[in-house]
């Protein structure tokens, strides 16, 4: 279904405005990537036993890198993300993204029972980037970070048998809903659903089926008055700062349709799988579908934070679905991979 989603987006360059010029070639290409990654990814999964823990590690350990430079130029040297001469990021947002995702592996690490004589280690290290994540001061992203952070505790109280264990999960889940709401309440008085309705507006006058096109560039007038677009260039811009809409206005209605569709065929299917990463993909399932509730424009694009945060859980979500398929003899036995022993439920 993601391959499918790709593709229509594709597709749409047909009846985007101008048709021909550089940049076909290279959405076209965008196109073909993001489904070669997520292809890619799912085959690695299955094929290398270790892959799963080795990928993760990179990611944490390289955001903590990064992390830990940018805390200490930004505190020490008052250099901004973008301007620090380690841990450098294309904006503030990207960064807190980043380092939010990052935090969400690091917490799974630290709970679950990979590597558990690394605990202490990965303890740090989800401090670390969570901190880095909250020093950026983007709303949002500590939303996102609090939704997958509360998921993760859902999770892990399913699973808990002890009536005092459960008891103290209860609490923390209760806790973290109620922040989870309030910050939520916080993002949303900022003003930003005047940007998705001016766009939303446009798509019902004139081309709510099928949308204008991927190649399209809207540029969207809001009020002045609000704080949110006080910076704006002449109070306009270039994407609604938000993957559904934005979804909804390159792809109409069959575009935000299939979107909705992947997305809850990845939930579903990570909901009913029992291979021990069920968690954590729907951890960073529910951090990808909160920070781009807020954030992000085209779906297939070049490599940046959303293939980190859309395209590498919708992969580990195919993966699951794979795995059940290859547990019920659907597929071929000769595919089935080796579970991986350090990856356990916690």
């Amino acid at each position: 279904s993601s391959v499918l989603l790709a593709a229509y987006l594709a597709l749409s360059l047909l009846w985007s405005k101008p048709l021909y010029d550089e940049e076909v070639h290279s959405l076209i290409g965008n196109g073909l990537l993001s489904a070669l990654f997520i292809m890619a990814l799912v085959i690695c999964l299955v094929r290398f036993t270790h892959f799963q823990v080795w990928l993760i590690e990179a990611i944490v350990l390289a955001a903590c890198l990064s992390g830990a430079g940018y805390l200490i130029t930004a505190i020490f040297l008052d250099e901004t993300v973008t301007e620090a001469t380690i841990g450098r990021w294309l904006s503030p947002s990207v960064g807190a993204i980043g380092f939010g995702f990052a935090a969400v592996l690091a917490i799974n690490l630290t709970l679950g029972r990979i590597n558990r004589r690394f605990k202490v280690f990965w303890a740090c290290a989800s401090t670390l980037l969570v901190i880095a994540c909250v020093h950026m001061n983007i709303d949002y992203v500590s939303f996102a970070l609090l939704a997958s952070v509360t998921a993760l505790s859902l999770g892990r109280l399913w699973r808990v048998r002890d009536f005092g264990r459960a008891l103290i999960w209860i609490g923390l889940c209760f806790i973290l809903i109620v922040v989870s709401i309030l910050v939520l309440n916080l993002v949303i008085e900022s003003g930003r659903q005047m940007i998705w309705t001016s766009v939303l507006d446009l798509i019902y006058d004139e081309r709510i089926a099928f949308g204008y096109g991927i190649r399209s560039q809207p540029e969207f007038h809001v009020d002045c008055g609000l704080e949110l677009v006080a910076a704006a260039v002449d109070c306009a811009w270039r994407h609604p700062h938000n993957l559904y809409v934005s979804t909804m206005f390159y792809g109409g209605i069959v575009g935000i349709g299939a979107l909705i569709l992947l997305m809850i065929s990845s939930i579903s299917v990570t909901l009913e799988s029992h291979h021990p990463s069920r968690w954590l993909t729907l951890s960073l399932l529910t951090y990808g579908f909160a920070v781009l509730m807020f954030d992000g424009n085209r779906l297939i694009s070049k490599i940046d934070f959303i293939w980190l945060v859309f395209w590498l859980p919708v992969a580990y979500a195919a993966f699951l679905e794979l795995d059940e398929k290859l547990k019920d003899n659907e597929l071929d036995v000769s595919v089935r991979p080796t579970r991986d022993p350090k990856i356990e439920p916690a």
